[in-house]
């Protein structure tokens, strides 16, 4: 039998004016066929709580429930981890699972109180992370039932209900919905937010919002603005569509971001970017902050609109295009510049910081600074550049460069030059060779 495990709970008699009963909230969940996905289950309302007995059932709990649900599964629950109610106050969590005919959980029972015993703390936040595989189940538009009332009704009846150990909570049971990736195309005609209840501005609901079922699409010229953390399986942006992440806020994307021509991704300091890979091809990446995933180019732009602006990229650009630096701002590149078209700066300055087998670079009226902190290898290509700095211990040969480079003591440099080279340089050990 599945039963509750009696604890002693101090709990309120009267709750805190200020203070509402909880509500616990399933919410509605879009899930992809084939794949493992971790869901969040949220309480609100504020009033102080010592512990909860916790029952979840997905569909009709399987065979073992006198059901026929077989998937998705529940494969775990977690109450106490990074960011859960509980996290911070509790005597950990004892679980109880029903396994169906296959040997995998449709039913779950997890009990926790915080610690020591007489701490309440307000219900607020989220309550509970659930695991869920969804190998088997086919996409569909009818819901699997996410269920806290009435668990096991059938294998133990009358069941058990989610409680916070003799609060009065309001509950409303959520559902699952396996569903094939789909297309979302922002279409409001004007600027807007994406929030996790809001993707066009106009149509309110979980179905609007892209997640990781989805490919977010903004094909408009139109800027969008991430509210907190959002996330989408794939991103495009074309013909003037813009998507713009806050200091505050984080956008996960699961496989790639497509910027094409006339898109735009523009980030600040502290923004949150993940992603596999960036596809940038005609489009820009635009601001300050650091981008992590690698950029494969098909020519692109990289722009630091304000002086103070220093956009990073973190990983390798590769790919058969070129990049132009746009902007007063500086842009640095740490990771391994492999790819084959040339560069041009049109202003501000380019800090190449990782490497590079190959560089051809046309400058504007901007600067290419080589090393820094981090020596820099260049074996190919050439330079013609408004103005060159190197440091570190950079190495180059079978270079060419032109116009006024300065070297920044303490440095070691070899360079290999098949031209004349103008260079002003203080008291350093210095070899060169002009062919």
């Amino acid at each position: 039998m599945l039963k509750p495990i009696i604890r002693s709970l101090i709990l309120l008699l009267a709750a805190s004016p200020a203070f509402a009963a909880p509500v616990i909230d399933g919410g509605i969940h879009y899930l992809l066929p084939n794949d493992q996905r971790t869901i969040s289950v949220m309480v609100g309302g504020g009033d102080l709580v010592a512990g909860i007995n916790f029952y979840v059932q997905l569909a009709d709990g399987g065979p073992i429930n006198g059901g026929t649900a077989a998937a998705p599964k529940i494969t775990a629950i977690d109450l106490v981890g990074p960011g859960i109610l509980f996290s911070q106050s509790n005597n950990g969590s004892q679980a109880m699972r029903l396994p169906d005919s296959g040997g995998t959980y449709l039913i779950w029972a997890d009990w926790i109180t915080t610690q020591p015993p007489n701490v309440k703390i307000p219900a607020a936040g989220t309550l509970a992370r659930i695991t869920l595989d969804t190998t088997g189940a086919a996409a569909s538009d009818v819901p699997y039932a996410l269920n806290f009332v009435n668990v096991a009704a059938n294998y133990a009846p009358p069941g058990f209900t989610t409680d916070f150990a003799g609060v009065a909570t309001t509950i409303h049971s959520g559902a699952i919905i396996v569903t094939n990736l789909r297309d979302l195309t922002w279409n409001a005609g004007r600027n807007g937010y994406w929030t996790e209840t809001t993707w066009d501005g106009l149509v309110p609901g979980y179905l609007a919002c892209p997640n990781y079922t989805s490919r977010a699409i903004v094909n408009t010229p139109y800027k969008v603005q991430v509210g907190s953390a959002q996330e989408a399986n794939r991103l495009t942006l074309s013909n003037g569509g813009q998507v713009a992440i806050g200091a505050t806020d984080a956008l996960a994307i699961t496989t790639a971001i497509d910027v094409q021509a006339g898109g735009v991704l523009s980030l600040v300091s502290g923004a949150g970017l993940t992603a596999a890979g960036i596809n940038l091809s005609g489009g820009t990446i635009s601001g300050s902050g650091t981008v992590n995933p690698p950029v494969l180019l098909a020519g692109g732009i990289l722009d630091a609109p304000i002086l103070a602006d220093t956009l990073t990229l973190q990983n390798a650009l590769g790919g058969t295009g070129g990049l132009t630096k746009t902007g007063p701002g500086t842009v640095t590149l740490l990771g391994n510049a492999a790819y084959a078209g040339a560069t041009i700066i049109q202003a501000g300055t380019l800090r190449l910081e990782g490497t590079a087998s190959t560089l051809e670079v046309i400058s504007g009226a901007g600067e290419l600074h080589v090393g820094g902190s981090d020596p820099c290898a260049l074996t190919a290509g050439s330079i013609a550049i408004n103005a060159l700095k190197i440091g570190g211990a950079s190495t180059f040969s079978q270079h060419t460069a032109g116009n006024s480079s300065s070297v920044p003591e303490p440095s070691t440099v070899v360079l290999t030059i098949a031209a004349t080279l103008a260079m002003a340089v203080r008291s350093v050990r210095r070899s060169f060779r002009t062919d």
